[in-house]
């Protein structure tokens, strides 16, 4: 997280901007964080502007890729290709929902609009549910942002930068922590429910 104020310290709405382009939950969470503490020059009404353009330029991006270049696409990215075609009959039954709904679904980004560039989706219906979606997005994920920002200032009062990056660096250590805690502990009940004729059978 300490790279992502480091880049919003640099450059600031355009860090929230390119980073919405792709998978950029990070960067406007801490720029939503940032913009309560007013450590940086950020207003939380630019942050969720910049942060909605970027989505929806970053999905619009690999929409028009896949319409206007499909041939590349089976080419080049044959798996994708490959994915999307199987999912042609999901996405026009419900065009409204995914073009909306994409950005709340993490790692599917690239996937989902490149798969409804390939499909037969009309393209004012994408682009109208994709704004809708990019706006809920920001406003949720900088919203999240800034009122964890309010709690940290409610705990420790208002910070400098340097102590706001160390307070944010602790949150990602924790939140590592408590994932890889959940997969460990999702590993050993999986453990504990196989059948006791296969694990005799792997000691042989």
């Amino acid at each position: 997280m300490n790279e992502a104020v480091t880049f919003l310290e640099t450059y600031g709405y355009l860090a929230v901007l390119i980073g919405s382009i792709f998978e950029g939950e990070i960067m406007l969470f801490v720029a939503g964080i940032l913009s309560h503490k007013q450590v940086l020059d950020l207003s939380f009404p630019i942050i969720f502007i910049a942060a909605a353009l970027g989505a929806l330029l970053g999905d619009n991006i690999w929409f028009f890729l896949a319409r206007r270049h499909r041939a590349w696409v089976s080419v080049r990215m044959p798996n994708a290709y490959g994915r999307a075609r199987a999912m042609f009959a999901v996405y026009e039954k419900r065009p409204r929902t995914f073009a909306a709904g994409m950005r709340f679904m993490y790692g599917f980004r690239t996937l989902v609009p490149l798969s409804m560039g390939l499909s037969h989706v009309p393209y004012r219906t994408f682009v109208l549910w994709n704004f809708l979606g990019a706006l809920a997005w920001s406003g949720v994920i900088t919203g999240a942002g800034y009122y964890a920002g309010a709690f940290l200032t409610e705990l420790f009062g208002r910070l400098p930068l340097r102590e706001v990056k160390m307070l944010i660096a602790i949150a990602a250590l924790l939140g590592i922590a408590y994932l890889a805690h959940r997969l460990i502990e999702r590993g050993a009940r999986k453990v504990a429910h196989v059948p006791e004729g296969i694990l005799s059978e792997n000691k042989l």
